[in-house]
């Protein structure tokens, strides 16, 4: 197929949160990994792999088969970063890949990390859930005080005896500016 798709897909499973990326690519080239990986001197020529061994070769620290270096890619930095971290949150990642149609990685989460308290908020047409154990605190301003504030060169806060940088969450986020509603009285 000339045109690629990249599915995401996210299921509940028992006790596990499954995501899944899967594409409809030319799939992993195991020809390719083994030779990076008897390169690496990861695996010796005569040795047999299967394609799950071979597979295993992408999670290791600085394993690439890329031909060029670019800003995202050749680097070896990657699925091995990817794989620890699921490991510290307690979860699973498995790649398939069928050369000449695609790849699917399946990474397992425990359900109790899909469960946490988060502060929604907005900014402009969107919203964001931010985890509450990143919040020391929730302030609310009037309009006024708000356009005051940030009428200033370098705006801040007093919250709680410190000093805190004021910007907008779309500002932090590198986000358009949005003006705040008309009928908005308090912002937090």
């Amino acid at each position: 197929d000339p045109v690629g798709e990249v599915t995401l897909t996210f299921r509940r499973e028992g006790a596990e949160v499954l995501i899944e990326v899967a594409d409809n690519g030319a799939g992993l080239n195991l020809a390719a990994i083994r030779t990076k990986a008897i390169e690496m001197n990861l695996v010796q020529p005569e040795q047999i792999l299967t394609d799950d061994d071979l597979i295993q070769m992408i999670f290791r620290p600085g394993f690439s088969t890329a031909q060029t270096l670019t800003q995202t890619a050749g680097r070896g930095v990657g699925m091995d970063v990817v794989a620890s971290e699921i490991r510290d949150l307690a979860g699973t990642v498995e790649v398939l890949t069928n050369p000449g149609h695609g790849t699917r990685i399946v990474i397992r989460l425990p359900f109790t990390l899909a469960i946490s308290q988060a502060l929604l908020v907005t900014s402009g047409l969107n919203q964001f859930a931010i985890p509450m154990h990143s919040i020391e605190g929730v302030g609310r301003l009037s309009r006024k005080e708000y356009n005051n504030l940030m009428q200033r060169e370098n705006p801040a806060y007093l919250y709680g005896g410190h000093p805190y940088q004021v910007m907008t969450l779309g500002e932090a986020l590198g986000r358009p500016h949005v003006e705040i509603a008309p009928d908005v009285e308090t912002i937090s």
